[in-house]
């Protein structure tokens, strides 16, 4: 609720570290305060996307991809016909309880698809995958912000070239900044405890200053 208040635009949560009724319940939270809800999976395993999917979140984070047919996998499973073979369900949180759930065209553009690639990959092999038809977004995961205008350039370029999203995070401002200034367009905050952790010491180191 705080976030929604704060003009967030999205909220990513780990389906790794928490059960999935609990994750469920946060999408559905999510929804009901126009905060979409991105789960991060354990893998490109079409198995982990329906728990999150179905249970409302409105987008996917998958990590683990390392090669164009890996990317072609998530978007099997995760979008529906044409795009993909994700099968259709009765009425529930994914369509937010319509009696009509074969919207699938209507569906397929309320997911958010990022996946998270090494930084290591050849750009050329980036550069494909961002341009496949279903990938909304490309993340390089453990890339320093300095890498987003240094090493990884050609990369950048590749994915800024298909028409696809730049994603990636930082725990500082001044790390967002300078990412939104190499071009990424989707920021992220990396973990509200370090996030607050450096808010409080910044607050009491002012409050003592003498």
């Amino acid at each position: 609720m705080l976030l929604a208040r704060l003009g967030f635009d999205y909220l990513e949560v780990d389906g790794t570290r928490i059960r999935p009724s609990a994750a469920s319940a946060i999408s559905l939270m999510g929804r009901a305060l126009d905060l979409p809800v991105i789960q991060r999976v354990a893998g490109i395993h079409r198995a982990y996307f329906g728990p999150a999917l179905e249970g409302g979140a409105r987008g996917l984070s998958v990590p683990g991809v390392e090669s164009e047919a890996d990317a072609r996998e998530v978007v099997a499973g995760s979008r529906y016909a044409p795009l993909g073979a994700r099968g259709t369900s009765e009425p529930g949180p994914h369509n937010d309880y319509e009696d009509d759930p074969q919207d699938l065209a209507g569906l397929n553009r309320e997911v958010h698809v990022t996946l998270r690639l090494s930084p290591d990959m050849p750009a050329t092999v980036v550069g494909r995958i961002a341009a496949i038809e279903g990938i909304d977004a490309i993340e390089f995961e453990g890339a320093a912000p300095k890498d987003h205008a240094g090493t990884l350039t050609a990369s950048v370029a590749a994915v800024r070239a298909a028409g696809t999203l730049l994603a990636a995070q930082a725990i500082r401002v001044e790390d967002l900044t300078a990412l939104a200034q190499a071009g990424v367009q989707l920021l992220r905050f990396a973990d509200d405890v370090d996030l607050l952790a450096e808010y409080f010491s910044k607050s009491l180191a002012r409050l003592r200053r003498p």
